[in-house]
């Protein structure tokens, strides 16, 4: 079985991958699996390195997204095992074919907000613009 797990940054999903992976299931996180996902201009649709500014204006202008055959590998690597795949992307919508179920964690802003900030260094929260 294939699944996916999804949500807004901060809903939970590396964490509810973790505890999957504990209890013996095979756990993959997109942001991490190599090759998996990147960035792309969305007009040229070209592959693009990653904004090294936090510039809120180049985030409107690129997107990250999978590629279909590296998910495809991905998801194939593992034979019958049950895998997880935890993440979001803005393609995500055209690769849900690929997946037996989809999962959709919701949480509100506040919540997000703060699981965001604890990613952040405790003494520095500018690193995120929420």
């Amino acid at each position: 079985m294939k699944y996916f797990i999804t949500g807004i940054p901060g809903s939970g999903k590396t964490t509810v991958g973790k505890l999957l992976e504990k209890r013996g299931y095979v756990f993959a996180d997109s942001d991490h699996a190599p090759g998996l996902a990147n960035w792309f201009n969305q007009k040229t649709g070209n592959k693009v390195l990653p904004n090294p500014n936090e510039d809120a204006d180049w985030y409107r202008e690129h997107s990250w997204n999978w590629n279909r055959k590296n998910l495809e590998s991905l998801l194939n690597k593992y034979g019958e095992k049950t895998i997880f795949l935890c993440g979001m992307t803005s393609n995500q919508g055209e690769d849900l074919d690929l997946f037996d179920k989809v999962f959709l964690l919701k949480v509100d802003a506040d919540e997000s907000r703060k699981s965001m900030l604890k990613r952040c260094d405790t003494a520095d929260a500018s690193c995120l613009h929420l």
